[in-house]
């Protein structure tokens, strides 16, 4: 099994596990989907495949100049090495408000929903988005989206993280200034109360990442 291939079971698996929870999520309910969407490498090579498999080279005409306005500050697996070893995370830089997502239809519904990356599938809230201005989520499904984010991450490095938009742009490389480094796993971030919960989700998220051997 390749890299891309994993990501598909994690992606599946986590979908198995979002089933749990209530959510509002619906075609056409796009105050989430912005232009500050953050993504690895490994998951922007699934939506540049799918974008040339489907014929949807119009999308990458909406596509703003690299670098894009919004940019990361850290990795989850930098953010948790950090945590654990009790040093000050990064400042924030400067960002910009949030913009629609260009690669939205004009009927708010997405040309790459099969191959959207994480960052869209943890967006899953309890109520609909526009009607607080904010996604509200369970604290357990937190837990499962940090879990998968750090995986995810550590699937993939050695390749890089930062805004998708500049990782699908077409026929250029990224401005290396504008991505971070993804990096293993230093330790997983997990709440006590979320300890049980956790470990048969983590077992399987190593029995995928195995298969890799």
């Amino acid at each position: 099994m390749n890299k891309a291939s994993a990501l598909r079971q994690l992606y599946a698996f986590h979908q198995e596990l979002a089933a749990g929870f209530e959510t509002a999520c619906k075609a056409g309910c796009a105050a989430c989907c912005t232009d500050q969407l953050a993504a690895t490498t490994l998951e922007a090579g699934l939506v540049k495949d799918f974008i040339s498999a489907n014929n949807l080279y119009y999308l990458l005409k909406r596509l703003p100049e690299s670098p894009a306005p919004y940019q990361p500050d850290a990795t989850f697996n930098t953010l948790a090495g950090l945590c654990l070893n009790h040093k000050d995370l990064p400042e924030s830089r400067p960002q910009g408000q949030p913009a629609a997502c260009p690669l939205l239809n004009a009927d708010n519904t997405c040309p790459i929903y099969p191959v959207r990356p994480f960052a869209c599938r943890a967006m899953l809230s309890a109520l609909p988005c526009a009607q607080n201005g904010h996604a509200e989520m369970d604290s357990a499904l937190l837990t499962i989206n940090e879990i998968f984010c750090q995986v995810i991450e550590h699937l993939d490095q050695g390749g890089f993280y930062g805004n998708l938009l500049d990782l699908i742009q077409p026929d250029k490389t990224p401005d290396r200034s504008s991505l971070l480094q993804n990096r293993p796993i230093p330790g997983l971030i997990v709440a006590p109360e979320h300890q049980d919960m956790a470990r048969p989700i983590v077992q399987r998220l190593w029995s995928i990442l195995e298969e890799l051997r």
